[in-house]
This record gives C-alpha cells, sequence and structure tokens, in this order.
C-alpha cells in the first residue's frame, strides 16, 4: 500500500531492480566497479525524474480525485478540450497558474479574433454604427427565414 504522496505505480516502476544486487568489494576490478557506479548514476537520474514527473502532476492538479477531474473536464467546452490537447506538452514547462493565464489568453485571443472578423462583415455591408449592426442582424435572419421558407414551399409544390 502506497504511502502518503506516493503511487502504486510509479514512473519507471522498474528503476530499483538496476541497483538491487549491487554490491561493491575492496577486491573488485576498476572497470566493475565504474560499470556498477554507472549503474548507481542511472538509478539517481531517475529518481531525480521520478520526482520532476510528480511535482508537475502535482502542480496542475492531475492526482485529484476522480470525480474532481470529471467535473472539470465536464465544464470544458469541445473547443476547450481540443485546445488543452495540442497545448498538453506546454504544460510541462510552465507553472499551473501560468499554464492557466496562457489557456485563458489563447480563448481570449480567439473570441476577439471572432468580433473582429464581425465587425469587418458589417463594415463590408456598409455598416458604421453598431446600432446599425442589430438591425442588419434582424434583417439577415428576416431574409434567411423567408428564403428557406420559400423553398420549403417551393419543394412541395414541385412533389
Amino acid at each position: 500500500m502506497p504511502l502518503r504522496d506516493d503511487f502504486e505505480r510509479e514512473y519507471n516502476n522498474g528503476l530499483e531492480e538496476v541497483i538491487s544486487e549491487i554490491t561493491i568489494g575492496a577486491d573488485e576490478e576498476e572497470v566493475e566497479r565504474e560499470l556498477k557506479l554507472a549503474h548507481i548514476d542511472m538509478y539517481n537520474k531517475g529518481l531525480v525524474e521520478r520526482e520532476k514527473r510528480k511535482s508537475i502532476s502535482k502542480q496542475h492538479g492531475l492526482i485529484a480525485g476522480k470525480q474532481r477531474l470529471s467535473a472539470i473536464k465536464r465544464k470544458l467546452s469541445k473547443e476547450d478540450k481540443k485546445l488543452r490537447d495540442r497545448f498538453k506538452t506546454v504544460s510541462r514547462l510552465l507553472e499551473a497558474e501560468e499554464y492557466e493565464q496562457l489557456m485563458a489568453s489563447i480563448k481570449k485571443e480567439r473570441q476577439l479574433k471572432q468580433r473582429i472578423a464581425e465587425v469587418s462583415r458589417y463594415r463590408r455591408n456598409g455598416i458604421t454604427k453598431l446600432e446599425g449592426a442589430g438591425v442588419h442582424v434582424r434583417e439577415s435572419e428576416r431574409v434567411k427565414t423567408s428564403c428557406y421558407l420559400y423553398t420549403q414551399t417551393a419543394a412541395s409544390l414541385i412533389y
């Protein structure tokens, strides 16, 4: 059973097997001693990587309870989930707060680009004031509805 802050299955779980049966004696050859010291060095580097991964998972809340993680995932829209999947590799390089700020900034950038495209469309249609935009939206919806009704009526007359 794992202790606090331990996992049942660690990163590189068989790491301890590298040094589990190493014994260093005084009567060993230099090459053999260097090989054993290299194994110990590999083990130490593996421990550092294990701790690094564990701290990253804690910082980003990846080891929270299943209910909390599923609730967080449900709150995200489909676009937000795709965005987070695309930037998963960046999350290893940033602190949790910085990563959340980055995601919020990218989301805000997308919203601003959509708004710019919308305002540019109004401008192309000759609308120079925001009051005219509301009228334009209502009229375009009315035209779409009437065109839809017209095509439905025409289609029913043909058959």
